[in-house]
């Protein structure tokens, strides 16, 4: 059950399955567009390690960014 009123910072958010992230405080899948703050004012490194884990070529397993 997703909470409307979690804002999914990413230091809840965690590599799960695949391709994945999942918020671990309201357990709702999410998406680079859904996270806080913006996807494109976290650093590059970080935005680099998202984009190639959901496209599958990041490191397997889950990760906490």
């Amino acid at each position: 059950m997703a909470s409307i009123a979690c804002q999914h910072h990413i230091s809840w958010v965690i590599e799960v399955a695949p391709g994945m992230h999942q918020c671990i405080l309201c357990t709702e899948v999410v998406d680079k567009r859904q996270i806080t703050p913006k996807f494109d004012d976290l650093p590059v490194e970080f935005r680099k390690h998202w984009d190639e884990f959901e496209a599958g070529s990041g490191a397997g397993g889950a990760a906490k960014h």
